[in-house]
């Protein structure tokens, strides 16, 4: 759990360095387009927000996380908002930072609902009843988290957050053909058979798959798991069997990679 936990936040983090190098970079219209919209979401939210000053958030940070939590789902498809739901406890108290964890969760589960056509039966339950289950949650909160839901789900923040902010940052998000990929690691990390770990070394450097695939297929695997509770069938010690083969992988995909570019 450690590890697949940690790898997304990784992806979250990275998230940031995209947006920042975005708003800072020479490299013309995608920088300023994205800076501009930014900017005027940030207005929205702050004219919208009654509840800034009461509780001295800073309104653009708010901003930059949400951004950071859609780019890392359009990196990584379904399997950033089940790890987010699987890996933090949603807060309902305001932070000065941060927005709740809640609603971070809801607006990358309807990214990927608007954005991706997953075929998949179980992991399109899984992300309704994750989904069902948060607006419920929603709607027994607070007055913060209530206020705070209706101004992200209002037409223009939707519009500018997932038509315009995202698809100007990331060209290539994530779709269907990389969610099959995804799966056929799945597949391969279910399997748990040694010769087809170290295959899946060879395609990472070769780079049939890459790292994004990867990190997806983990968690892929963790929705479709039961809980294990026999001690013999520990859910920890299952996972660790993999990690060194996911850790060569990740190595092997930057080796093949650095040979190209080099």
């Amino acid at each position: 759990h450690l590890h697949s936990r940690l790898l997304v936040t990784n992806i979250h983090e990275a998230s940031h360095c995209i947006y920042t190098l975005a708003c800072r970079s020479i490299y013309g219209k995608v920088i300023f387009y994205a800076s501009d919209l930014t900017l005027y979401l940030y207005d929205i939210l702050r004219h919208m927000h009654p509840l800034e000053k009461k509780f001295s958030i800073k309104t653009y940070s708010h901003i930059e996380e949400i951004i950071a939590d859609i780019l890392a789902t359009a990196l990584l498809g379904p399997a950033y908002p089940i790890a987010f739901f699987g890996s933090y406890l949603l807060k309902s108290y305001p932070i000065s930072t941060h927005p709740p964890e809640i609603i971070r969760v809801y607006l990358t589960l309807k990214y990927v609902e608007e954005t991706l056509n997953i075929t998949n039966n179980t992991i399109s339950s899984i992300l309704y009843r994750t989904k069902d289950y948060i607006e419920n949650k929603i709607s027994e909160e607070n007055h913060y988290i209530k206020t705070y839901y209706s101004i992200v789900n209002s037409e223009k923040f939707q519009k500018l957050l997932m038509e315009k902010i995202a698809k100007a940052l990331i060209e290539e998000q994530y779709n269907e053909e990389d969610f099959e990929q995804s799966y056929e690691i799945y597949k391969i990390l279910e399997q748990s058979n040694s010769q087809k770990l170290r295959k899946l070394e060879r395609q990472m450097y070769d780079q049939v798959f890459t790292p994004l695939h990867l990190i997806s297929a983990i968690w892929i695997k963790r929705i479709m798991e039961p809980r294990l509770t026999r001690e013999e069938n520990s859910f920890e010690i299952y996972i660790f069997r993999h990690t060194l083969h996911i850790l060569n992988s990740l190595r092997a995909w930057l080796e093949g990679f650095i040979k190209i570019v080099t």
